[in-house]
């Protein structure tokens, strides 16, 4: 990204941080978990949880399950039980409504992503 913008890494991430909120690191962490969520609400039957993983990219299970853990307070086998107990397709913000939305609120300024 910072090669795009013709700035270092170290000058691209002040930026960044100074609108976001979020390191670069730390907001692509976010972008990760976010599309695992999404995969896990449309996650085919024979599809396992390391295919998620890797399709959402992560290295591997346990690194999905490292960021759940920190982001959401949960599993992702927790988040896969949630939304089939409720026998649909929960949007994002359903599913972690309490937690996600918060973490979000918090530490990304979001009026300076629009």
């Amino acid at each position: 990204m910072a090669n795009e913008a013709c700035l270092s890494s170290k000058q691209f991430g002040r930026i960044f941080q100074e609108y976001v909120g979020l390191n670069p690191k730390s907001y692509l962490r976010l972008l990760r978990c976010h599309a695992a969520v999404l995969a896990l609400q449309n996650k085919r039957p024979n599809q396992t949880l390391t295919e998620i993983a890797w399709s959402s990219g992560y290295y591997d299970f346990s690194h999905m399950t490292s960021d759940f853990l920190q982001i959401h307070g949960t599993t992702p086998s927790e988040v896969l039980a949630t939304i089939r107990q409720r026998h649909s397709h929960t949007i994002l913000s359903q599913a972690f409504q309490p937690v996600f939305s918060y973490v979000m609120k918090k530490l990304i300024r979001m009026e300076n992503l629009i």
